[in-house]
């Protein structure tokens, strides 16, 4: 079994693999049969499979932002305590129990499993558990989850949040993101974005 690397956290904390292409790619990872002589990856599967797991070993948290069920919440893994942390906002466990999580997360554990085997390094993936993590704020609503998942992954440090949040927080979080989304030079929309400002600027001067 691993065990909890004793010396302190490296300079790089955290890494959001959160690229829905990334993610789908872990779970057909994990939905493979195991490598046989029968069952062969392609080279080049192989080789990113390898370079996967040497971008998440360079950091000390690796962060999943997983949907399931029409849910989102943050699996971070940690591995100097060689765990997944469970950050949920909607406390599903309690709802749906601990099976929630493990049938969200199979496929994505056995994909960064097989990652880190490619890499030489199956070793440090064995015995990885769930754990959820306690006393997290819940949403006082039914659409907030992915916005508490951002929060968690700019918060969290494998401990406890940097601060503290209210839900208050989580609504002026909602309209401050929708208003840097729309415009963003990323936002090729330009004619939208004129016609928001245009309505902007006559309700401000109603």
């Amino acid at each position: 079994m691993h065990k909890p690397h004793p010396g302190p956290r490296r300079h790089s904390v955290g890494f959001v693999a959160s690229v829905a292409g990334e993610q789908d790619w872990l779970q057909y990872l994990g939905s493979l049969p195991p490598r046989t002589a029968k069952h062969r990856l392609t080279e080049q599967d192989a080789t990113e499979m390898a370079a996967t797991a040497g971008r998440y070993l360079e950091n000390d948290l690796v962060f999943f932002l997983v949907s399931h069920r029409e849910h989102l919440f943050v699996a971070a893994l940690d591995f100097g305590k060689g765990e997944y942390q469970v950050l949920d906002s909607g406390n599903y466990a309690r709802r749906n129990g601990a099976r929630f999580y493990e049938e969200a997360m199979a496929r994505i554990r056995r994909g960064v499993g097989r990652c880190m085997k490619e890499a030489g390094r199956a070793h440090v993936a064995a015995g990885w558990k769930l754990r959820r993590a306690a006393g997290l704020l819940e949403q006082a609503d039914e659409s907030s989850c992915g916005l508490f998942a951002l929060k968690w992954m700019e918060l969290w440090d494998g401990e406890e949040l940097a601060r503290s949040f209210s839900m208050d927080d989580v609504h002026a979080f909602r309209t401050r993101l929708a208003e840097e989304l729309v415009f963003s030079e990323m936002n090729e929309m330009q004619d939208v974005k004129e016609e928001i400002e245009s309505k902007m600027t006559q309700m401000r001067s109603n």
